[in-house]
């Protein structure tokens, strides 16, 4: 797609969304994981400690909802 393109999708999806809600972010993918601390236990296995990971989402955003309208493009423009 070339940025002529791409200006349209972004316009298209700024006009039809018009305007947003304050932000809100949501937590996604959350889990947890083992991390090596460099250190040993005294029975000679590794020391671990848990850490909560997560992958943070804007609700509503533009940007998501452009990338969203890019897919559709792709799929609709390559079916000639």
């Amino acid at each position: 797609m070339n940025g002529k393109k791409a200006r349209n999708l972004r316009k298209i999806v700024r006009e039809s969304l018009g305007n947003l809600p304050e932000r809100k972010y949501t937590h996604t993918n959350v889990h947890t994981r083992q991390f090596f601390t460099g250190r040993t236990n005294l029975d000679g296995t590794p020391r671990m400690i848990p850490m909560e990971l997560f992958t943070v989402e804007l609700v509503g955003c533009q940007r998501a909802a452009y990338q969203k309208t890019k897919h559709l493009h792709h799929i609709y423009h390559s079916q000639d």
